[in-house]
C-alpha cells in the first residue's frame, strides 16, 4: 500500500517525530530542522533550545546497564546493606 504525503505535518505529529528521535531514527540536528515544519518564531526557538539541552544531557548520562544478572546482583547487594 502506498500513502502519498503532501506535507510531513499531515502524516506525522510532533509526538511521532519525537518518538522517532528517541528510537535513533533522527539525530538532534535533523530534529531541529524538522521542527521548523511544526513551529515558528519564539516557539521554534524554544523547541530548538529544548532539543539542544536534551542532546547535551544525553551525552553526560551514564549508559544504563542492560544485563539482567547484574541488576539482580545489585538488587541483592542493596537488600543486604539495608538489612
Amino acid at each position: 500500500m502506498y500513502t502519498h504525503c503532501l506535507h510531513p505535518t499531515e502524516c506525522l505529529t510532533w509526538d511521532d517525530v519525537c518518538e522517532l528521535w528517541d528510537n535513533d531514527v533522527y539525530t538532534a540536528e535533523e530534529i531541529k530542522r524538522i521542527a521548523s515544519l511544526y513551529f515558528e518564531g519564539t516557539e521554534l526557538s524554544a523547541v530548538r533550545e529544548v532539543i539542544e539541552k536534551m542532546e547535551n544531557d544525553s551525552h553526560t548520562m551514564e549508559p544504563a546497564n542492560r544485563d539482567p544478572e547484574d541488576c539482580l546482583k545489585h538488587s541483592a547487594e542493596r537488600r543486604k546493606k539495608a538489612a
